[in-house]
């Protein structure tokens, strides 16, 4: 339980009072026409949802800490994702709460506030105190009330579990506040390298951490398994060795403050410091994960593309050491190389190769909420994919599996619209002579690419990982 009440921000100082949560007989469904003696509901209802739907962001907000402290948080990567949806339908007002990055609000630090978990949305019914104006979300423990006289309109929302844990200040989204693609890829710097006897490898950034991650099989050792962890901050490696036979894919999902190693037949779990392997899970040997894709969503792994069963999506819970089949898609069942991420519920899937099916032009959706399926046709074709999210945008990056030629595809999915735009990657034609993308990411204005020698020497495969910057 949290030991003080929130500061309230300058911003809300202009905020009428507090008033209390509404009692159980607070009028829900179609809500009254306004009296002298009551809100006026109709305007309120206007504010909120511009007469059908009206999109909110987080304009400031304040979470108070275990040990009595409040920290402010705006302009943060876990905050800039979220959004705000409120719907009226037939006199009934509902809020859609999109979710990005999770937020821990039960924590001793600020830095522990920050979390790298994709979470799901949340749905909300909303209920107007006729009296007071105040607007309450269904068994939430969240209220929120309009600002008076202020012109973009301000909600203050409360998130209360016994004294006030969360309070956030919401104003108005409009298209300006949506990230751009950007047109070109410019300046790679090298940022480290290691030498490993195989060149495949799991990648993805850590925004939490401001960090990077790697996870490979080193076939230099006999069943040496390595682990990374790049700090962007003040640019010092760490890594972690340890000996487990497994195949040499893998992909890499954050969950609860673990780093998963995923792909193979043996899944790890390793701390964000790579202090220790926390723990090894062995999957159904039937279900061996060969060149897939994953993505994440709350403590739920989705697995796809896998090379025997490619039409396949399959989950893993990270309470369970069992995969089980969710759904198919219409790809082809005997590919590889589909990679994809999940946005607002919805996973999208790209890529897809094999020597006879030299890459795809069709996205493929699938609603986690309701089984939905989609098929969507892109205007370019993307072989070996791989992929990163920035809050609205899917990073594609499609090349041609164990080849050195400069045929590649970069760009960025707008999950708002069901555009694609294509991004210019020559500049790194100099450093990727004879050598290959092996994986990237994507975080703000940074991409990082994973570069491997084609050909071994004695030592192994020489692995470069580069930063350059989207402008």
């Amino acid at each position: 339980m949290k030991k003080s009440i929130l500061s309230i921000l300058t911003l809300l100082a202009i905020l009428t009072s507090i008033y209390s949560c509404q009692s159980d007989d607070d009028v829900e469904g179609t809500f009254p026409p306004p009296t002298e003696e009551t809100a006026d509901i109709e305007a309120i209802i206007e504010r909120l949802t511009g007469g059908s739907t009206k999109t909110w962001k987080i304009e400031e907000g304040f979470v108070v800490l275990n040990d009595g402290g409040n920290a402010g948080f705006v302009d943060e990567y876990n905050v800039q994702d979220d959004e705000f949806r409120f719907t009226l339908d037939n006199g009934n007002v509902s809020l859609v709460w999109k979710k990005g990055f999770g937020m821990n609000i039960n924590v001793d630090t600020f830095e522990e506030f920050f979390s790298d978990k994709n979470e799901a949305s949340v749905t909300y019914q909303v209920t107007i105190d006729p009296d007071t104006g105040v607007l309450s979300l269904n068994q939430s423990g969240i209220t929120l009330q309009l600002a008076e006289n202020v012109d973009v309109g301000t909600i203050n929302l409360i998130q209360t579990d016994g004294q006030t844990d969360l309070s956030i200040s919401l104003s108005p989204k409009t298209a300006a506040d949506y990230i751009q693609v950007a047109n070109t890829l410019s300046s790679p710097q090298e940022l480290f390298s290691f030498n490993t006897g195989i060149a495949r490898v799991g990648f993805k950034v850590s925004q939490s951490q401001n960090s990077l991650y790697l996870t490979n099989r080193n076939d230099l050792v006999q069943s040496q398994q390595l682990a990374f962890k790049y700090n962007l901050g003040n640019n010092t490696l760490t890594s972690i060795d340890f000996l487990l036979p497994d195949f040499a894919t893998k992909n890499i999902e954050f969950i609860e403050g673990n780093v998963l190693s995923l792909g193979g037949a043996r899944f790890q779990t390793l701390d964000y410091e790579l202090t220790g392997v926390q723990s090894f899970i062995e999957i159904d040997p039937f279900t061996t994960l060969i060149f897939n894709g994953t993505a994440s969503l709350d403590d739920t792994v989705y697995s796809f593309g896998n090379s025997s069963s490619s039409d396949l999506i399959s989950t893993w819970n990270t309470g369970d050491a069992s995969m089980q089949a969710l759904a198919t898609i219409g790809a082809p069942s005997d590919i590889a190389f589909m990679d994809g991420e999940i946005i607002d519920q919805i996973l999208y899937i790209f890529g897809g190769w094999d020597s006879d099916f030299p890459g795809s032009n069709t996205l493929y959706t699938y609603d986690i909420n309701t089984g939905d399926q989609n098929q969507i046709q892109l205007p370019v074709v993307i072989q070996q994919a791989f992929t990163s999210t920035v809050e609205n945008l899917i990073y594609v990056l499609g090349v041609e599996p164990f080849s050195t030629a400069q045929n590649r595809v970069f760009g960025a999915y707008n999950t708002l619209d069901g555009s694609f735009q294509e991004i210019n990657t020559d500049s790194l034609d100099a450093i990727l002579a004879n050598k290959i993308i092996e994986q990237f990411q994507v975080t703000g204005d940074k991409a990082y690419f994973v570069i491997s020698e084609n050909l071994g020497a004695p030592n192994g495969f020489t692995n470069r990982v580069y930063e350059a910057t989207l402008n």
